[in-house]
């Protein structure tokens, strides 16, 4: 099989805990070929199809060992435009934040829909929202509210002792604050956030105490849970998040947990989301990750299956 990535810089991927290269060693292992895409702006779309600005890349098979990608254990060529629709398999593995450069890039690939097999779907990117979209099930998360006013931000604040303040178009705990109503700097944090690009509105939960012993991501391959593994906050931290140094741990999921992960694999299936996950604190569901979906490495650290191995698997059946 032929693959394509479509990441974003190369060189500041992390081997020991990226998931896009982990992907990568993965296809290499089973003799298919890997090449990337950098950035939004390799794609351009025209009458007589779609092509990408790629450009070829061997791993050492022990790459992940590594702290940083060197000429002793990557070999990557120079760019060279190919016709995207000659490749098996396109991830789509930008990080967020998700705004029109992203939408738009989307959009260029989506003439490609049910020619080459997607993680993710370009439409599916475009309609799921990684965090407005828990808002479809108001049965499954937090107490919630989502707005660009903030006497109403204000308001329901005023319902909790304290709250999370997010941007609604970022990720890895960037821009997210705990606060509460009578913060003195409440009205501050709600006119960053909005400041932030790409704009959107601040999203507020109502927070969940029981974040202190960790949040757990569910990692879901079409529609259904493969395994889950936990994130701890380091010491006087709420974010859980990797990139703000949270530890991974072994996680079981509750009842609840399987249940409400069921039913929004079934959601995402809807919308071809073939690998995503999902973020919960307790039992309720926060985050759905459909951009750049990351843990696979810490997953597999901890004792849990191998993502890679599995989408490789789930890749070739079809």
């Amino acid at each position: 099989m032929r693959a394509c990535f479509i990441v974003d810089q190369i060189d500041t991927m992390i081997p020991y805990k990226d998931t896009s290269l982990d992907l990568m060693v993965e296809a290499q292992a089973r003799g298919h070929t890997v090449d990337a895409i950098e950035g939004f702006h390799g794609v351009s779309a025209g009458t007589d199809g779609v092509v990408g600005q790629v450009r070829s890349i061997r791993l050492s098979p022990d790459v992940r060992d590594n702290k940083k990608l060197t000429a002793d254990n990557a070999t990557i060529g120079e760019a060279r435009t190919e016709d995207l629709a000659g490749y098996d398999a396109i991830f789509i593995r930008n990080d967020p934040p998700f705004g029109m450069d992203y939408f738009s890039m989307a959009l260029l690939l989506s003439p490609l829909e049910g020619k080459v097999q997607f993680v993710n779907s370009p439409n599916g990117l475009r309609v799921i929202s990684e965090k407005l979209s828990s808002l479809c099930f108001p049965s499954f998360i937090p107490d919630s509210f989502a707005s660009y006013d903030p006497v109403a931000l204000r308001t329901f604040a005023q319902k909790h002792e304290k709250v999370v303040l997010k941007p609604s178009y970022f990720g890895a705990g960037s821009g997210v604050v705990l606060s509460a109503a009578s913060d003195p700097d409440f009205e501050k944090h709600i006119e960053t956030i909005l400041a932030i690009e790409p704009k959107g509105p601040v999203i507020a939960q109502g927070f969940l105490p029981e974040v202190a012993d960790g949040d757990t991501r569910v990692m879901m391959l079409a529609g259904k849970v493969m395994g889950a593994v936990g994130r701890k906050p380091p010491e006087g931290e709420f974010r859980a998040n990797i990139a703000q140094g949270g530890t991974e741990f072994a996680a079981d999921l509750s009842d609840r947990q399987m249940a409400i992960a069921e039913e929004v694999g079934r959601f995402l299936t809807e919308h071809r989301i073939i690998y995503a996950g999902l973020d919960f604190i307790g039992d309720h569901l926060i985050e759905m990750n459909v951009t750049s979906p990351t843990l696979v490495q810490e997953l597999r650290r901890v004792g849990g299956p191998d993502m890679s191995k599995l989408i490789w698997d789930y890749l070739e059946k079809r």
